[in-house]
């Protein structure tokens, strides 16, 4: 919700004037989620044990899925990084904050489905 929220002020403060750009960093977000659920979907029982996010890392390393949705989030800082250098003598700050929101929401909104199913198997687990 937050990055909704941080990505329309961004869109509202001038970031809209570069969509194609930031539908770059959309579309990027929304492969990357993908991935990411189907990582989650492959090894559900490395995700449930995971108590840190370099546990959640390496659960992810696991899987091919996994391995190129980590690709893609290290792709997003590199293009991040370029729209720093590349775009205007200096873009707005708001460009660069839609398009790290652009990536983390759609990311995020692709992976729910396989957080949900992983909450319902521990669910399931523990009522048994």
């Amino acid at each position: 919700m937050a990055m909704a929220v941080v990505l329309a002020w961004c869109l509202a403060l001038g970031a809209g004037r570069q969509l194609l750009l930031l539908s770059l960093f959309l579309l990027a977000g929304i492969a990357s989620g993908r991935l990411q659920g189907r990582a989650i979907r492959s090894e559900p029982s490395a995700f449930m044990v995971a108590e840190s996010w370099s546990a959640v890392r390496a659960a992810l390393a696991k899987s091919l899925s996994g391995k190129l949705s980590l690709a893609l989030t290290w792709a997003n800082a590199i293009g991040i990084l370029l729209v720093m250098i590349l775009l205007e003598p200096t873009p707005a700050a708001s460009i660069v904050i839609a398009a790290y929101a652009a990536f983390m929401l759609a990311r995020e909104l692709m992976a729910l489905p396989a957080l949900h199913r992983l909450d319902a198997l521990r669910r399931s687990e523990s009522a048994a």
